[in-house]
């Protein structure tokens, strides 16, 4: 009977091998080797098959590269040829051919070479789901708080831009998620200044937690400047409002803007960061203004 794989069935299968864990794949290395065939060019191999797919799978996560076609599940001419170098580096019989033996050869070294990973996720499962447990989020109409380490007492402040009610604290949370997913941060709309953050975490009962990191972005700049020669740790300028040229910064201090992104009423600022990125002292970049803040959370939030 013939068996007839659709082009969607094949990237399912794909998607299935390719998010398997180790212990999976191993598995079915295994079922490979108990059925006890040896795969080569030609046949039925130059079509997609699992077996073909799952032995260019473990070749490359060995460091063996189809650059041609890639992991594609067909026995050709380049997994033939990397089949070969496999074997001359492994000292096994070079013919192109996957046989029992190498394919023993294969799932030892994939043994090997991720020992203990399985032990290791599971590890940092248990550790995700202790965090899941403790995470905790206060979501107010000027602010977002996300308390994502309970073994810390540090906080990170980032103002949001104008208008709040769309680029404030729930625009920068949503961008900001990803990135601080071990940190605990307060994301406030510029209106609050940083008494006024200070008075949200005592009326929170987290009057305990330092703020050890401000960071603001366009309009919520104009915070973020008040602290620069404040006591802490990072302060961020992402694209910001600005009222004078800064020069001489902290060196916890990092501006990154794009003074193209201030044009019409807002030309002024542009001017002034555009002589700060003159001179040196904030990041010029090309980024549109919206997409700033992903930019610098790439860079910064390790630092945050």
């Amino acid at each position: 009977m013939k068996i007839v794989i659709t082009e969607t069935q094949t990237k399912r299968l794909i998607s299935l091998i390719e998010s398997m864990t180790i212990e999976d794949y191993k598995n079915d290395l295994q079922k490979i080797i108990d059925s006890g065939k040896t795969y080569f060019k030609g046949g039925v191999n130059i079509r997609f098959n699992e077996e073909t797919k799952t032995i260019q799978s473990g070749l490359e996560k060995l460091g063996y590269k189809f650059n041609k076609f890639g992991v594609d599940g067909k026995y050709g001419n380049e997994t033939r040829d990397v089949v070969k170098k496999f074997q001359e580096d492994e000292n096994l019989e070079v013919t192109g051919k996957m046989s029992t033996e190498d394919i023993e050869k294969l799932k030892e070294l994939i043994d090997k070479e991720f020992k203990g990973e399985i032990e290791n996720k599971e590890k940092s499962n248990k550790k995700e789901s202790n965090t899941e447990k403790t995470t905790k989020q206060i979501n107010k109409n000027s602010y977002i708080i996300n308390l994502n380490n309970p073994n810390s007492k540090k906080i990170t402040l980032i103002w949001g831009g104008m208008p709040s009610e769309n680029y404030g604290a729930k625009f920068m949370e949503k961008i900001g998620r990803e990135f601080f997913k071990n940190k605990n941060v307060i994301y406030s709309n510029y209106q609050n200044s940083i008494l006024g953050v200070k008075k949200i975490l005592e009326d929170n009962n987290l009057g305990d937690y330092k703020i050890n990191s401000v960071s603001g972005f366009s309009r919520g700049g104009s915070e973020a400047w008040k602290e620069i020669n404040g006591n802490y740790d990072f302060v961020g300028l992402i694209d910001p409002s600005t009222s004078k040229v800064y020069s001489n910064l902290p060196n916890n201090v990092k501006v990154i803007s794009n003074s193209n992104n201030w044009t019409g009423r807002y030309a002024g600022i542009g001017r002034l960061l555009r002589q700060m990125e003159k001179n040196g002292d904030a990041e010029k970049v090309s980024t549109s203004h919206l997409e700033i803040p992903k930019l610098f959370f790439e860079k910064y939030s390790n630092q945050m």
